[in-house]
């Protein structure tokens, strides 16, 4: 089989699962897959900081994380010794002290708890969710090659135990982990530190309650003759981690070996051991010099490995996916450009890079910050600071007047570019939860200016009447800032930029957009559908981009917009055929559409791009309610499923599409007998309305007996002609009982014909046409 899917995530873990989740709040239904059988076996990754527990609140989990993270609460303490049993807290270093003091803070500054949450324990949760979610999650399958192009990437799977498929999507995450084979196949580079160190997990089961009771730690730093290393808490009972340095031929030793190491360095000898498993693994640095490319892109540790300090792997990884998701969706749904995807890169490699630097220099003295270490930037940091102080340099937001925020030091002042400030609206809510899925603005209390703007721009208005989230995100009494659905400010207000420009530069679509104000997309498909019926010709000019929208929307006269294929592609530099990728061409009739306001608008799809069924459910989204679909004269059969699945498509989407089914036949037909082309016309005709076409549409030169036939044998008001040079009149078609006349590219030929005529009159020394009017 070859399905079509809009995301494709390869890997099962924090980064996966988690995107997964993300995506479907947005509105995408991904499919992921996972080479392993299930979730991992290992601890690994235990902090999840109060980052990402902001986001698991988002997607509605904070309470099923909390109840996860139970077993370890209270388990923070730091402790050093021989072994377990005799081991007691250090006197700390001022560094470690002041580090602690600010974490207390922390809880001041979020509403996401800073909790110790194993990775075995936590995957399980996120898997569970995603899966009664709807997600497609698909365990023990493989990918084993993948190819992409401008249209897609398409993935080969490989189910343990079943027979290989292959699956297209538009794009491909790859959270597949630092041995990356997606990132080997991109034959993308990394840069860093490299190896630091290479380590030994044992995984074990051991009843230390007693041996703990009166000192809960999170880790053990432990120095003894038989093994240096550190315990980690894993359940806070009967379940432990010790990291150790790895030596060769330490995978040759026996489990009776393990156990007699582990009882050493715990400080008893008689205790009943069970070894769960044994984990070899590279303690290092090393990031990816591209996040992206072309339509794949990495996260988690496929993008950047670094030393597991408060587990910064996985929790960077979900930030990386929480960045990610949000901007995929909005290119998908064609709320935003293409160009958006770009910024990924753009906003997490340095943020990556940044973080497995901090990781790998905090790594090499943790020994010293418990006794007297007092340099190093690294350490200087305030934790705050790591969590929530994270700025973006260049992406999808407009920077104001203020320039960078202190890198040393948390300075919450609502700068675009950063984490929005945390204030509690209510006892539950917090302004961090207005986040997503779309766009939010957040104003002070005086929010009647923004009433409209957000209106006309379709975004979700929430006043903030706190006064110390007023001053401390710069807002004031009547203040607003623009709130990305990752908790980053895009716009703050006083940058001087115009909201609805700052949408332009963050989205990358055109400033005269009205993204509210409209009728609602199912009450246009009803208007489309009575225009094609009505006993009037109707009569669409075709637009490629949005000012000619705008200027034909605003003609007196005009009822209904359609795009044409062609013309929308070579604006773009593209030939016509399916050449301009999806993406592309669903973002620019998302842009004519909301250019459009209230009139409708028809999209010509070519041939739906292999996939028409999920072709016209994109074009639905973003807000199209109608199109062409061409046969292209491939076999009957095969066009009509190609119908039926556009019109179960727009079924399931509950709106009344208008499915202006064409056919080819007079396209490329050239040669043929008239008569015979005539008679295939009418039976595809006949059978595309059977399977639920709207209309039937039918492009190339005919005279008025052809077009005469076609109306007799398929209905009046069924068939839809193009305007051509040569082509029937108007008055013609009109009482020969043809539905709709639309111009495809030649409306777009009309006006580089007229550019052309301009730049030969000023090349021979003349000058604009006196009537030339200002439409833009």
């Amino acid at each position: 089989m070859n399905d079509r899917v809009p995301v494709l995530m390869c890997g099962g873990g924090i980064a996966g699962l988690t995107a997964a989740l993300l995506l479907h709040r947005q509105g995408v239904s991904p499919v992921l897959v996972e080479k392993h059988p299930d979730t991992s076996p290992q601890p690994k990754a235990r902090r999840i900081n109060p980052r990402s527990t902001e986001v698991f609140r988002l997607l509605g989990l904070a309470d099923e994380v909390a109840a996860a993270s139970a077993p370890l609460a209270g388990f923070n303490s730091v402790l050093n010794g021989r072994t377990l049993a005799d081991a007691t807290q250090p006197t700390l270093s001022p560094v470690m002290q002041d580090r602690l003091a600010q974490h207390r803070k922390v809880g001041e500054l979020s509403p996401g708890p800073n909790v110790l949450c194993p990775q075995d324990v936590l995957e399980p949760v996120l898997r569970k969710a995603a899966q009664e979610r709807g997600v497609s999650v698909r365990f023990a399958t493989e990918l084993t090659s993948f190819t992409q192009d401008e249209n897609g990437v398409t993935a080969q799977l490989r189910p343990a135990g079943g027979e290989p498929y292959q699956l297209t999507a538009d794009y491909l995450i790859a959270a597949d982990g630092a041995r990356s084979p997606i990132r080997t196949a991109l034959g993308t580079a990394r840069s860093g530190l490299g190896r630091l160190a290479d380590n030994l997990d044992l995984y074990f089961r051991a009843d230390l309650t007693e041996l703990v009771r009166d000192k809960p730690f999170n880790l053990c730093r432990i120095e003894n003759p038989v093994a240096s290393g550190a315990f980690m808490s894993v359940n806070g009972t009967d379940r432990w981690l010790f990291s150790t340095a790895d030596f060769p031929g330490a995978d040759t030793r026996s489990d009776d070996h393990w156990r007699e190491v582990l009882r050493a360095v715990i400080g008893e000898p008689d205790l009943d051991v069970t070894l769960l498993g044994r984990m070899h693994w590279e303690s290092g640095m090393h990031v990816a010099d591209r996040f992206a490319t072309g339509r794949v892109f990495l996260a988690g540790d496929a993008a950047h490995v670094m030393p597991p300090m408060a587990a910064a792997g996985a929790n960077t990884a979900i930030a990386d996916v929480t960045n990610l998701a949000w901007k995929l969706a909005a290119v998908l749904s064609g709320r935003a450009a293409p160009a958006l995807l770009g910024t990924y890169h753009a906003e997490r490699h340095p943020v990556g890079y940044a973080t497995a630097e901090a990781s790998s220099e905090v790594a090499g003295h943790v020994g010293d910050m418990l006794a007297t270490v007092t340099h190093g930037d690294g350490l200087r940091r305030h934790p705050t600071a790591t969590l929530f102080g994270a700025q973006y340099h260049n992406g999808a937001f407009v920077p104001d007047h203020r320039g960078p925020a202190p890198t040393d030091r948390y300075s919450p002042a609502g700068r675009p570019g950063t984490r929005v400030p945390h204030a509690w609206l209510d006892a539950t809510t917090s302004t961090i939860d207005y986040a997503g899925p779309g766009l939010t603005l957040l104003t002070g209390p005086a929010s009647d200016r923004w009433t409209v703007e957000a209106a006309r721009h379709g975004l979700r208005l929430v006043p903030v009447s706190d006064p110390g989230w007023l001053a401390e995100a710069a807002v004031g009494e009547d203040g607003a800032l623009l709130l990305r659905p990752d908790a980053i400010v895009a716009w703050h207000s006083s940058s001087g930029v115009p909201l609805g420009e700052a949408l332009e530069r963050v989205l990358g679509v055109g400033a005269w957009i009205r993204l509210g104000d409209m009728t609602s997309t199912a009450e246009k498909a009803v208007r489309l559908q009575e225009l094609h019926t009505a006993p009037e010709l109707l009569l669409v000019v075709n637009v490629w981009d949005a000012i000619t929208a705008k200027v034909v929307a605003e003609t007196p006269g005009t009822q209904a917009l359609a795009t044409p294929s062609h013309g929308i592609a070579a604006s773009r530099g593209y030939p016509d055929g399916e050449k301009i990728p999806r993406d592309e061409m669903i973002a620019e009739v998302a842009l004519i559409v909301r250019t459009a306001g209230d009139l409708p608008v028809t999209a010509d799809l070519e041939a739906g791009y292999g996939d028409p069924g999920g072709t016209v459910a994109r074009a639905i989204e973003a807000g199209a309610v109608g199109c062409n679909l061409e046969d292209q004269m491939k076999p009957l059969a095969e066009s009509v499923k190609a119908v039926e699945a556009a019109v179960a498509a727009a079924q399931s989407a509950g709106v009344d599409f208008v499915l202006n089914a064409r056919t080819d036949a007079f396209v490329k037909g050239a040669g043929r007998d008239p008569e015979e082309l005539l008679a295939e016309a009418i039976t595809r005709g006949r059978a595309y309305l059977e399977a639920g076409a709207s209309n039937f549409f039918v492009p190339g030169k005919l005279d008025a007996t052809q077009v005469g036939r076609l109306v007799e044998a398929l209905g009046e008001r069924k068939v839809n002609l193009i305007g051509i040079p040569g082509s029937i009149p108007l008055d013609t078609a009109q009482k020969l009982g043809v539905s709709r006349v639309s111009y495809g590219p030649w409306s777009q030929n009309v006006a580089l014909t007229a550019l052309a005529k301009l730049a030969e009159d000023v090349y021979a020394g003349g000058g604009l046409p006196a009537d030339t009017r200002k439409l833009n």
